[in-house]
C-alpha cells in the first residue's frame, strides 16, 4: 500500500497513474452512494453503472495517449 510521500516519489508507478487511479475511485465511490439511495429505480441505475463502464472502457483504450504505463490487457 503506498502511502503520499518518499514511497511514491520512490516508487516505479508514474505519479499520473497514481492520479488516473483515484480519479477512478472516486468516481466509483460517488456512483456507490447514488446507488445506496433507497428511491433509485433499477432503470436509473442500471443506466449509471453503464455510463460508468463506458468510461472506464474509454480510458482503457485511449490509454497509449494518457498514459504509457497504465495499460490494462
Amino acid at each position: 500500500m503506498f502511502r503520499f510521500g518518499q514511497e511514491v516519489s520512490e516508487s516505479s508507478i508514474p505519479k499520473k497513474n497514481l492520479g488516473l487511479m483515484f480519479d477512478a475511485l472516486e468516481e466509483l465511490a460517488d456512483l456507490t452512494l447514488a446507488l445506496q439511495k433507497a428511491d433509485i429505480s433499477l432503470h436509473v441505475a442500471h443506466r449509471m453503472i453503464s455510463s460508468q463502464i463506458e468510461v472506464f472502457v474509454a480510458r482503457k483504450d485511449n490509454g497509449k495517449l494518457l498514459c504509457r504505463g497504465m495499460q490494462v490487457s
